[in-house]
C-alpha cells in the first residue's frame, strides 16, 4: 500500500490513460496519451508524432494533467489490433475526440 501512494506521489497522480499536456520541449502544449508511468517520468504517445511502438519518455513535472479516458480498457483494446497503423490512427482519434468535447468547450 505504502509504495502504490509513493509512486501516485511521485509521478503527480498520473497513470496509465491519462490525457496530458506538454509543457516543456519542441512538443509543448501538444497533448498526448500516457502509455505507462515509473520513477517520475510518463511514456507518451500521440499515434502521429510519437507511435504506441515507440512513445516519448518525458519527465511527469514536464506534463499537465488533462483528464483521463473514459473507457479504462480502451487503451488495452488498441494495444491488442494487429497492425501498428491501425493503433496510432486509433490513438489519434482517441486525442482527437478528447480535445473536441474537452478542450474546445473550456476555450468557449
Amino acid at each position: 500500500m505504502d509504495v502504490q501512494l509513493f509512486d501516485a506521489i511521485k509521478n503527480r497522480g498520473l497513470i496509465r490513460g491519462s490525457f496530458v499536456q506538454s509543457l516543456a520541449g519542441h512538443d509543448q502544449r501538444q497533448v498526448f496519451l500516457v502509455i505507462r508511468t515509473e520513477n517520475g517520468f510518463a511514456w507518451l504517445a500521440d499515434g502521429a508524432n510519437r507511435s504506441l511502438g515507440r512513445p516519448k519518455k518525458k519527465r511527469v513535472r514536464h506534463v499537465r494533467p488533462l483528464g483521463q479516458l473514459p473507457d479504462p480498457t480502451a487503451l488495452d483494446r488498441i494495444e491488442a489490433l494487429g497492425d501498428a497503423g491501425q493503433r496510432d490512427a486509433a490513438l489519434r482519434w482517441l486525442i482527437k475526440e478528447y480535445i473536441a468535447t474537452n478542450l474546445l468547450k473550456e476555450e468557449t
